[in-house]
C-alpha cells in the first residue's frame, strides 16, 4: 500500500494559505468599514470640525492579525472623548500670530466671520474684548476680537466638549452588520477560488 503524504501535505499547505488569504481579506474589509463608519458618524454629527476627522482617522497594520484604527489631532480627540472647560488664552498665547507688546506682554487679533459664531465667541471672550470690523465683498462682514495677557482671567474660557463617541457608534454599526459583511466576503472569495481552480 502506498500513501502519497507529499500530495496531502501540499493540499493542507495550500488550504492553509487559502484560509490565511481569506482571514486577511475579512480583517482588511472589517477594518476599512470601521474607519468608514467612524467618519460617517463624525460627518453626520459635526459641521465645522469634519476635516479634523477626515485628516485624523488612519488605519495601521500592527501585525499579521492586529490592526489599529486611530484618531489623531487634539481637537478631534477632545470632541470624540469629551473635554472639560479650558482656558483658550493658553493656546492663543502660543499662536504664530501673537504679537509682543512694549511691556513684555502679548496680544492676538482673532478674525470671526460668521454672525452666529461671532455671538458664541463674544460670550466666551467676556466684556474685556476690543472689537473692530470691516466688510470684505467675498467673505461678508468680518469682525476682529482682541485677546491678550491683560484679558480678564474668566474671559475666553471654552465650556468644553461633551463626548460624542463616534467611534463607539461606528463599532456598534459594524457589530450589527458583521455577519452579513463576512458572509459576503466568504461568498466572493469562494467564487474567486472556484474560478481559479477551474
Amino acid at each position: 500500500m502506498h500513501v502519497d503524504l507529499l500530495s496531502i501535505e501540499r493540499e493542507i499547505a495550500d488550504r492553509a494559505f487559502q484560509l490565511n488569504e481569506l482571514s486577511d481579506r475579512v480583517l482588511d474589509t472589517l477594518t476599512t468599514k470601521f474607519k468608514e463608519y467612524w467618519l460617517e458618524e463624525a460627518i453626520a454629527g459635526t459641521n465645522r470640525t469634519r476635516g479634523e476627522f477626515e485628516n485624523g482617522l488612519s488605519v495601521e497594520k500592527l501585525s499579521e492579525r492586529h490592526y489599529r484604527v486611530g484618531l489623531d489631532g487634539v481637537l478631534a480627540n477632545m470632541i470624540e472623548e469629551g473635554s472639560p472647560a479650558f482656558d483658550m488664552k493658553i493656546g492663543f498665547r502660543r499662536s504664530l500670530g501673537t504679537k509682543p507688546t512694549k511691556d513684555g506682554g502679548w496680544y492676538l487679533t482673532v478674525p470671526i466671520q460668521e454672525s452666529n459664531r461671532l455671538q458664541q465667541v463674544q460670550q466666551l471672550a467676556g466684556r474685556s474684548v476690543q472689537q473692530q470690523h470691516q466688510a470684505q465683498p467675498s467673505l461678508g462682514e468680518v469682525k476682529f476680537l482682541r485677546v491678550s495677557d491683560k484679558s480678564e482671567p474668566e474671559s475666553w474660557i471654552h465650556p468644553g466638549f461633551q463626548a460624542r463617541d463616534f467611534g463607539g457608534r461606528a463599532l456598534k454599526r459594524l457589530n450589527d452588520q458583521s455577519d452579513s459583511v463576512v458572509s459576503e466576503i466568504v461568498e466572493q472569495w469562494e467564487n474567486e477560488f472556484s474560478s481559479r481552480s477551474n
